[in-house]
C-alpha cells in the first residue's frame, strides 16, 4: 500500500508484491483453525490445518524469492524482511507439529511417547528462536 510499480520494480514487470501479501489472511486462518483443533484436542484436524498453512507459508516464499530480482532496491527493502519473516514462520512449523503429536501421544495415554515429541518441539523451537534473531526489524 502506498508503493507504486514505478518504485517497486526495476523494469516492467507485470506480477507485484500484493500477489505475495494475500497469502497472509490465508495463513493466519489455518493457523486459527489449527489452534482451535489443538485446544479441543482434535489432533487429526491441527496437524492436517498445519499442513495447509505450511503449504501457503511455502508458496509465499517461493513467489517472493521469485519476485526479487524483479524489484527495485527499495521494493527489496519492503518486501525482503516479510520474506525472512515467512521463512522463520515456516521453520516454525515443524515445531509445533512435534507438539501436536506429543498432545495426541498423551491422550493416548502414551506418556514416554508424549515427552520424546516434547523434547523434540523445544528444541526445535529454540533453533527458530535464534533464526528469529536474524529477521529484521522495521
Amino acid at each position: 500500500a502506498g508503493l507504486s510499480t514505478h518504485v517497486i520494480f526495476k523494469s516492467s514487470t507485470y506480477t507485484t508484491i500484493v500477489n505475495c501479501l494475500p497469502l497472509t489472511s490465508v495463513l493466519k486462518m489455518h493457523k486459527s483453525r489449527g489452534w482451535h483443533a489443538y485446544e479441543r484436542r482434535d489432533c487429526v484436524t491441527a496437524l492436517t490445518e498445519l499442513k495447509h498453512e505450511k503449504q501457503h507459508f511455502e508458496r509465499a516464499v517461493r513467489d517472493s524469492e521469485s519476485l526479487m530480482p524483479a524489484l527495485s532496491e527499495r521494493g527489496k527493502a519492503f518486501l525482503g524482511p516479510q520474506l525472512q519473516s515467512w521463512k522463520v514462520s515456516l521453520a516454525s512449523l515443524r515445531s509445533v507439529e512435534y507438539a501436536c503429536r506429543a498432545r495426541q501421544a498423551w491422550d493416548q495415554d502414551n506418556s514416554v511417547e508424549a515427552i520424546d515429541w516434547y523434547r523434540h518441539s523445544v528444541a526445535d523451537a529454540e533453533h527458530v528462536l535464534e533464526l528469529e534473531k536474524q529477521v529484521p526489524r522495521r
